[in-house]
């Protein structure tokens, strides 16, 4: 979800333990953050600690992004959904958000389902591709079996001919399950 611009980043981190508070814990928050150890411990992860106070309107797109991650990380979700999480950021950004996110993943033993168009971080951070073209699966493979070929027939907008289309709304939703989507 959005970040509310006028709110500080600790209290828009903190916003992912909501559901499990009191209204009253919530509002007291807003005025005295309920954890910010919490929250200063999930911005260092994505080397924003320094901006545990700050406003979140004045943090820039890429600090944004991974401030929203950040909220992620404190949440107790079992399927980690992220749309995106690199468009904001450098390369050396890139990589460790991907790695933190893994990390998360495998140690709540979550799902973690990455929409990218960075195909190379796709290849080398995802053990299972699941290729999306105007929302229909192209193919869905483990990494090793994703070719350069099978890539630029998705980007050139063929059908590569190792996949088949998926018409079942059932399938597509257990196949976007299993991986890291591209």
């Amino acid at each position: 979800p959005p970040l509310p611009p006028r709110q500080r980043v600790v209290t828009a981190v903190l916003a992912a333990r909501l559901p499990q508070w009191s209204l009253w814990r919530a509002l007291v928050s807003l005025f005295k953050p309920a954890d910010p150890q919490a929250a200063w411990q999930a911005l260092s992860r994505f080397n924003l600690g320094d901006k545990l106070y700050a406003r979140v309107d004045r943090l820039s797109g890429g600090e944004r992004q991974r401030c929203g991650l950040a909220r992620l990380l404190l949440s107790p979700a079992r399927a980690l959904l992220v749309d995106e999480p690199l468009s904001a950021l450098d390369p050396a950004l890139s990589e460790l958000t991907l790695t933190t996110l893994r990390e998360e993943a495998r140690a709540r033993k979550a799902t973690l389902i990455c929409s990218l168009h960075q195909v190379d971080l796709a290849l080398s951070h995802f053990p299972r591709i699941v290729a999306l073209r105007h929302g229909r699966i192209v193919f869905d493979l483990p990494r090793e079996q994703v070719t350069p070929q099978m890539i630029a027939a998705l980007y050139q907008g063929e059908q590569p001919a190792a996949s088949k289309p998926h018409d079942d709304h059932e399938a597509m939703a257990v196949k976007l399950g299993v991986g890291a989507c591209l």
